[in-house]
C-alpha cells in the first residue's frame, strides 16, 4: 500500500484575523509542500481561501483576483483543472514556475493542480491543461484554512466535516443520475440548505422529503451549485461533468457546507 506523503511546511503562514470570505489566507513567506514525491514551493503574492494537499495533487480555493505561484527545482510540469485558471508557465535550467489565479469570477472557485512525472523543456511556456470530473480522489492529507497553522501541525481532518444541520459534507465517490444510495439523500439535504441550490420546492427531494435517488432534479441542483461556485457552468454530465458530483464538486461541497 502506498504510504501517503508528509506535508512539509518550512515557514509559517502569516496570521489572519477572522474568517473573511475573501482571501482568507495570505502567505508572506514561501512554504514547501510535498506532492507526488516532489517538493513544490508556494510563494509570491499568494492570497487564497484554503489549500488542500493530497498525495498526488493539491487543490486550492481562489477568491476573485487571488493568485498562487508554484515553483519546482525538479522542473515539474503540471495539469491544471479547470485549465482556464492557468495564468502562465515558464521553464529554465534551474526551475519551473506555474502561476494560477482567479480573475474570471466574483465567487470562490476550486482549482486542482497535479504535477507530472516529466520535467519541462527549457524555455517552455504555456503549460497546464484541462481535466474534469470522475474518479475517486486520494484521501486528503492536510487542509490549510483561513487561520494560522503552526509548523509541523496539521489542520483538522477534513473527514470530520459536517454541516450546521449535522449532515456529513464528505463524499468519497462519484454520484450521478441513476445512483440510489444514502449518499444521495445527504447530498440533497445539503443542497436544500441553500435556497439557490434547492432540489425541489415541494414533493420528493424537497426539504424534509429528501430521497436516495439521484434523478433529474438532483442533477439540476448540482448544476446550480457548480455554476454558482465557478466549477463548471456548461456542457453535460458526460462531457464536462456538469451535473455530476465529481472530485472538484465534492471538494467544494465540503468547503461550503462543512464546519
Amino acid at each position: 500500500m502506498k504510504t501517503y506523503l508528509t506535508i512539509l511546511l518550512t515557514l509559517l503562514l502569516a496570521p489572519v484575523v477572522g474568517f473573511a470570505a475573501y482571501n482568507d489566507v495570505s502567505m508572506s513567506e514561501s512554504a514547501v509542500i510535498t506532492v507526488g514525491g516532489y517538493n513544490l514551493v508556494v510563494s509570491g503574492t499568494a492570497n487564497f481561501d484554503s489549500i488542500t494537499v493530497n498525495s498526488d495533487n493539491f487543490t486550492i480555493n481562489l477568491s476573485k483576483n487571488a493568485q498562487l505561484i508554484v515553483t519546482s527545482a525538479d522542473r515539474r510540469t503540471y495539469t491544471v483543472s479547470p485549465g482556464q485558471y492557468n495564468q502562465g508557465f515558464t521553464c529554465d535550467s534551474s526551475q519551473s514556475t506555474l502561476t494560477i489565479g482567479n480573475n474570471l469570477w466574483n465567487s470562490t472557485i476550486t482549482v486542482t493542480v497535479t504535477p507530472s512525472t516529466s520535467a519541462c523543456a527549457i524555455g517552455g511556456g504555456g503549460g497546464g491543461g484541462g481535466g474534469g470530473g470522475g474518479g475517486v480522489p486520494t484521501p486528503v492529507q492536510t487542509t490549510i484554512l483561513g487561520t494560522q497553522v503552526a509548523q509541523g501541525t496539521a489542520a483538522p481532518s477534513a473527514t470530520s466535516a459536517v454541516s450546521a444541520g449535522g449532515v456529513s459534507a464528505v463524499f468519497t465517490k462519484v454520484l450521478n443520475v441513476g445512483v440510489t444510495n444514502s449518499d444521495v439523500k445527504r447530498l440533497q439535504q445539503l443542497l436544500n440548505s441553500d435556497p439557490t441550490t434547492k432540489v425541489a420546492a415541494s414533493g420528493a427531494g424537497s426539504p424534509g422529503k429528501e430521497t436516495n435517488y439521484f434523478g433529474p432534479a438532483t442533477t439540476k441542483a448540482v448544476q446550480k451549485f457548480q455554476c454558482k461556485y465557478g466549477i463548471v457552468c456548461s456542457g453535460t454530465p458526460k462531457t464536462t461533468g456538469y451535473g455530476n458530483l465529481g472530485p472538484k464538486t465534492r471538494t467544494k461541497i465540503q468547503a461550503v457546507f462543512g464546519k
